[in-house]
C-alpha cells in the first residue's frame, strides 16, 4: 500500500538523494514511493508472479507523480544472497509480513 510505505520512508528519515533498499520488495512500492521522493531506489523479489507487476505500478505511480522522480529499480534475487557491495545502500525500508494483509488492532489482540 503506498499510504504504508510512505510512513514507513518518513519514520526512516532518510537524507535527500539516498539509496534505500528493500530486500523483500513484492510488487515494488516502497521503491517506487522513495524514488518519488527524490532517493534512488533498489528492490528485490524472488516470486516471478509478483516482480512482474512491477512496471504497470512504475509507470502508473510516475503519471500520478506531479514531481521529478529518481529512480527505482527492482531485480530479482533471493534476499539472504544479496548482491550488492558494502556500503551500497544508506538506508533499508522493507515491510516483511510476506503476504499477510494489514489487520487491525483487534485482531492483534
Amino acid at each position: 500500500r503506498p499510504s504504508t510505505a510512505d510512513i514507513m520512508i518518513h519514520v526512516a528519515n532518510p537524507s535527500p538523494h539516498s539509496v534505500i533498499l528493500d530486500p523483500c520488495a513484492g510488487i515494488g512500492t516502497i521503491p517506487l514511493r522513495s524514488s518519488i521522493k527524490s532517493h534512488y531506489s533498489l528492490g528485490g523479489e524472488l516470486s516471478e508472479s509478483l516482480f512482474s507487476q512491477f512496471v504497470p505500478q512504475f509507470i502508473e505511480c510516475h503519471k500520478k507523480s506531479n514531481k521529478s522522480s529518481r529512480v527505482a529499480d527492482l531485480l530479482g534475487w533471493d534476499a539472504t544472497i544479496l548482491p550488492l557491495r558494502d556500503s551500497f545502500v544508506d538506508v533499508i525500508i522493507s515491510d516483511i509480513p510476506f503476504g499477510q494483509k494489514c489487520l487491525s488492532t483487534n485482531l492483534l489482540s
